[in-house]
């Protein structure tokens, strides 16, 4: 288990990092406390969950891919759009960040990331080739898949596990460089060829997967600062691939980003009610683990909530029939169980915690290709909930376990003799 404050390299550091994870609970007490005693609740509480969080961020280097995509998640979904939809539209989004904080602080405490692995010295000509294929299917699929832009994940998949396998064979990491600058390549042709603007926090966490893994086994260690300097032209980019002005990038509205909090916090204070009851929640709950099974072949597979809410709270007059809204992982939980959605928010991280593990036992012990594909598409579920994970996740992640079971009984009829070696960042 880690600490929250995280790791610093020096003292002062450690110290100053403990003084923010303090203030931060202490405002996010007070934000909770202030929701039912008025008089101690103010809207500068999310300034200051912000700040201290990012400061706190900003002093560490991230541990693992989990570590990683929580401080992504963070940048992209709440810095700096919570601030803009306060100044803006008078939406404050303090108790949205303030339980972002609990139940991702909760989930690295948990972290159960590998920190050793077998290698498998072996010949890697089927290595080579597998990751061949999985490239070359990322750009070319989209060709004859029926839905272009969703033909990426299970090739990704494919070419995740063989760049795992690949390093686990003794790969150095000029090799591995190359391989990682492939694959980002490779999803970048994809995107050219088919992208329309969908997704992109799901664009986000597919480029991140083979970043991930470079960065474990090669123990190159990242900062959040990184990312916070890489900000701008990320806001940018995000504007650019909807047709919009960059110019417009301090808008409430701007790139639809503020649309999972502003439905969150209409459903919270009451300005709407949901579909609440426990079917509906099991329903959506199902979806988490579930949505990539074809509706062909489910008569009865239940409708994503940011799906049928559309329907639900305002109808389709003016917007299409495929138009949906993203809720936000809490948003979510407040549509289906409305004021016991603190509940379903325990069930579903216990169901991440758990899942967590049963993916590295899946995995053997031995690999982290399964975990990171997990990791990478929590994006998805802060921003849009438990059926828009499912409905991306397991592409990625089914096709590496049975790629992992075919893999254990080739390597168990190999010679090749597993010497130990470390791997991801060092833990507290």
């Amino acid at each position: 288990m880690h600490n929250l404050a995280g790791i610093s390299e020096k003292k002062g550091g450690a110290i100053l990092s403990s003084a923010l994870v303090i203030i931060t609970y202490l405002t996010i007490a007070l934000c909770i406390i202030g929701q039912s005693i008025t008089e101690l609740y103010t809207s500068n509480y999310l300034f200051v969950l912000i700040a201290c969080h990012t400061a706190k961020l900003c002093l560490i280097k991230f541990r693992s891919p989990l570590d990683m995509v929580i401080g992504i998640a963070f940048l992209l979904l709440y810095v700096p759009f919570a601030p803009n939809l306060l100044i803006f539209d008078g939406v404050d989004a303090s108790v949205i960040i303030s339980i972002f904080i609990i139940f991702s602080d909760i989930l690295r405490v948990f972290d159960n990331t590998p920190d050793f692995i077998p290698v498998i010295h072996s010949g890697k000509w089927l290595q080579w080739c597998g990751l061949a294929v999985g490239l070359s299917s990322v750009v070319l699929v989209g060709i004859v898949a029926p839905r272009p832009e969703m033909s990426l994940m299970i090739p990704i998949g494919v070419a995740l596990y063989f760049q795992e396998y690949l390093i686990k064979s003794g790969q150095k990491r000029p090799g591995s460089v190359i391989v990682f600058l492939l694959f980002e390549a490779a999803i970048g042709g994809n995107l050219f060829l088919y992208w329309g603007g969908y997704g992109r926090l799901a664009v986000a966490a597919y480029l991140i997967m083979p970043f991930a893994m470079l960065c474990s086994y090669h123990r190159i260690g990242i900062r959040f600062s990184y990312l916070v300097l890489a900000m701008p032209a990320l806001l940018i980019w995000a504007m650019l691939v909807r047709g919009e002005d960059a110019n417009s990038i301090t808008s409430s509205a701007a790139v639809g980003v503020t649309d999972h909090m502003r439905f969150t916090e209409y459903l919270r204070t009451g300005l709407g009610y949901g579909d609440v009851g426990l079917g509906p929640y099991l329903k959506q709950l199902e979806l988490f683990y579930l949505n990539w099974f074809p509706r062909d072949h489910w008569a009865g597979k239940p409708v994503g909530a940011g799906y049928y809410s559309v329907d639900y709270l305002w109808g389709r007059v003016g917007v299409g029939d495929d138009y949906n809204v993203s809720l936000g992982f809490v948003g979510d939980q407040l549509f289906t169980l409305g004021k016991a959605y603190p509940i379903g928010l325990l069930i579903v991280l216990t169901s991440v915690i758990l899942t967590r593990r049963a993916l590295v036992w899946l995995s053997g012990n031995d690999s982290i290709a399964a975990l990171i594909a997990f990791d990478a598409t929590l994006l998805t579920y802060f921003w849009g909930g438990m059926a828009a994970f499912g409905a991306r996740a397991w592409f990625v992640i089914l096709p590496i376990l049975a790629l992992s079971g075919l893999g254990k009984i080739w390597t168990n009829g190999s010679r090749g003799r597993p010497s130990v070696t470390e791997i991801t960042y060092s833990r507290s």
